[in-house]
């Protein structure tokens, strides 16, 4: 087998003083889906934030594609082609969609690197290309955001909870689209998902964490 794109060993990350991660160890391949399962306050997301560079690990090496990446600030790990969907999605409300889309494609054109098509998941937003991103529904902000991820066609996807504020049918066209992607493109996913039966549907494999430990 093929060395890991995302290689986390013995990740522990506190907020203050409060320890949320206590050794988190795992590894994504490419072409792989990994759904990162668990009780609200367990560390799901914090584990993608610190994979991300949005919070620095106390001990531990996060490598991608066999970087260590523990130095790295946010901007420098997206143009290395880690893309990261929040949690709730972001996008900047006083832009129009298709500036929101065009920020995203800025990384991977800066990067050399093919970029995605506006509405090429959710085509509705193609529609809505010129409106005001903060005129948009919750769920279509939700859209926005995860084509914004896509656009930089990254080869590491970082999702927490994609589906949050989408209905079935968005969601099940959201995760045929992801894994069409993972399969073409051979990138690699660790997915956060309050949708336990849908992570375990799209996902390769699942991994359980508790208490800030990847249980096994």
């Amino acid at each position: 087998m093929t060395a890991p794109i995302l290689e986390l060993h013995g990740i522990h990350a506190a907020y203050l003083q409060k320890e949320i991660l206590r050794g988190v160890s795992l590894s994504v391949h490419a072409g792989e889906i990994v759904a990162l399962l668990g009780e609200n306050g367990s560390g799901k997301s914090t584990t993608l934030k610190v994979i991300a560079g949005l919070l620095r690990p106390s001990q531990g090496i996060v490598r991608y594609n066999g970087i260590e990446l523990n130095g790295l600030g946010v901007p420098e790990r997206q143009r290395l082609g880690i893309g990261y969907l929040m949690q709730g999605g972001r996008v900047f409300p006083n832009l129009t969609v298709l500036e929101n889309f065009d920020l995203a494609a800025a990384e991977a054109r800066d990067a050399g690197r093919e970029q995605a098509q506006l509405g090429d998941c959710f085509p509705l937003l193609f529609d809505r290309c010129h409106d005001r991103a903060g005129l948009l529904s919750g769920g279509q902000r939700q859209m926005l955001a995860i084509e914004m991820v896509f656009a930089q066609n990254p080869s590491l996807i970082l999702l927490d909870e994609p589906s949050a504020a989408l209905n079935t049918d968005y969601t099940d066209k959201l995760m045929a689209f992801f894994k069409e992607y993972i399969l073409h493109s051979k990138a690699a996913c660790l997915m956060v998902e309050q949708n336990v039966l849908t992570a375990k549907i799209v996902s390769h494999r699942t991994l359980l964490l508790r208490q800030g430990v990847v249980q096994t």
